[in-house]
């Protein structure tokens, strides 16, 4: 049987406790064959998942506004906004506030850390690749202006695919959708998957 390593980051009472709970279930000698009940769902506490949720919606309208741009499309103010407000998410419509959810409703269990920190690291790099994409096309040659857009076009299709999975995560733990525009029909339309 082969080696097994397991990698647990977080605070580190959290870390000890799940590595105490699986030392527990592996090395116990009564260890029976039965798969490991139930492990923590996030290691995150909703206090910083509020913070991430809304920090991950402001690089989603920032991604929205520079390609509709870049695109050269109109840019509409969007009708739904999601802003932390202390503790909690604010959903506006239309410039009304109609929900809050504080970090005490959200749905933990939904949060996928594993799924999400993999999303991120794609975000990062893609994002940074479409910014200086961005930068290069100013000077670019006729040619080169081509093969750049053609690349943008190809970084473009990938936040949109990153950035419609971490909208999902986001929606699941909020317990409720967000705006069309967070799923960015304008930028990605609808052969992205969403």
């Amino acid at each position: 049987m082969g080696d097994i390593h397991i990698r647990v980051e977080g605070h580190p009472d959290d870390v000890h406790s799940v590595t105490a709970k699986l030392a527990d279930r592996f090395f116990s000698p009564t260890r029976s064959h039965e798969p490991i009940q139930q492990l923590p769902e996030s290691l995150m506490d909703p206090l910083t998942t509020i913070t991430v949720i809304s920090a991950g919606l402001d690089l989603i309208d920032k991604f929205r506004s520079m390609a509709l741009s870049m695109m050269r499309r109109d840019i509409k103010p969007p009708s739904v906004e999601a802003k932390k407000k202390g503790d909690l998410i604010e959903i506006s419509m239309n410039g009304h506030v109609t929900n809050r959810i504080a970090a005490t409703d959200l749905k933990m269990s939904e949060w996928d850390d594993v799924r999400y920190n993999a999303l991120s690291t794609k975000v990062k790099r893609y994002w940074k690749q479409f910014n200086d994409i961005d930068v290069a096309l100013a000077s670019a040659s006729p040619d080169e202006k081509s093969r750049l857009e053609v690349k943008m076009d190809e970084v473009r299709h990938e936040l949109c695919i990153s950035f419609r999975e971490m909208l999902r995560i986001y929606e699941k733990t909020l317990g409720m959708q967000l705006g069309d525009h967070y799923s960015l029909y304008a930028v990605c339309g609808v052969d992205c998957p969403t």
